[in-house]
């Protein structure tokens, strides 16, 4: 369904890189602030029952997960990272009516973050300290290119948690308390959506990748760099622990949290890291 959706948008659209999770032929009169989702309708079907409905919404993040094996990374082509802000633009997109649903998907999100992000970051970190960063005259393995791209796939899910708590109003207080086998207090909570710029639509101003092919080993390195203190400014939000902690105080290293970490980028500070901030970073320090 969710691969076959986004080959055929593909190929009405002829680049990987220009295609949306956005369905440009609903009718927008109605709700000119929300696009539609492409998978609106087939999300419409399993929303009557919750057990279906999340595991649904599991199955699209678990597909930007590039630790589940269900993005095709191991081709390391070019259609990866478009498929993944397909279906981030889709989770964006969906017309959610009740907070279980949109704290559901914050909690998954969360979860790879916590998992995947940390043991990418954790490799990206090694291979700074052991290559230096050094871009001229190095021949990169195919590895090295897939960990590139992975570190923008965590990038979008960064973007799409952030998104969703704010147009949704989800404190953190709220999604770090929520546990998905035990939902009865959010489970028919009606929850409102509010536009606020860009015509309701994910923006990715801060992940600039997920719409630029990454063609050169100095966007790589651009994009590692950025990954790198993205991370590790969540970590730090964790009171400096170099890991990653649960709602009960417990870290979480190289294995997924049974609850989602709260150390995680705000908006405000999503919005520090800018292509030029992080040049202008790196000037300094040399």
């Amino acid at each position: 369904g969710v691969r076959k959706a986004y080959e055929y948008q593909r190929q009405v659209r002829g680049r990987p890189e220009d295609v949306s999770g956005y369905d440009s032929n609903a009718d927008l009169h109605e709700r000119p602030d929300r696009p539609a989702a492409c998978l609106q309708f087939l999300y419409s079907l399993s929303r009557t029952r919750r057990t279906r409905r999340n595991e649904l919404l599991s199955l699209l993040v678990k597909a930007c997960d590039f630790d589940s094996g269900t993005a095709a990374y191991a081709d390391a082509n070019s259609t990866d990272i478009p498929f993944v802000r397909f279906v981030a633009e889709n989770m964006a997109g969906l017309e959610f009516k009740y907070l279980d649903e949109v704290l559901h998907v914050i909690y998954q999100v969360s979860s790879v973050i916590a998992s995947s992000g940390l043991n990418l970051y954790q490799q990206l970190e090694s291979e700074a300290k052991d290559d230096g960063d050094i871009e001229h005259g190095v021949s990169k393995s195919k590895l090295w290119w897939q960990a590139s791209r992975a570190s923008v796939c965590i990038g979008i899910l960064f973007v799409l948690r952030e998104f969703l708590k704010s147009h949704y109003g989800v404190t953190e207080s709220r999604y770090t308390l929520y546990n998905p086998s035990d939902a009865t207090s959010v489970r028919d909570k009606a929850v409102a959506w509010s536009a606020q710029g860009n015509g309701g639509r994910i923006g990715w101003s801060f992940c600039p990748f997920a719409l630029q092919r990454m063609e050169s080993v100095t966007d790589c390195i651009r994009q590692r760099k950025r990954f790198r203190r993205m991370m590790a400014e969540s970590l730090a939000a964790s009171e400096g622990s170099p890991v990653l902690a649960d709602d009960s105080g417990n870290f979480v290293s190289g294995g997924r949290s049974d609850e989602p970490s709260d150390a995680l980028l705000s908006a405000e500070e999503l919005e520090m890291l800018t292509m030029d901030d992080l040049d202008e970073a790196s000037m300094r320090s040399d």
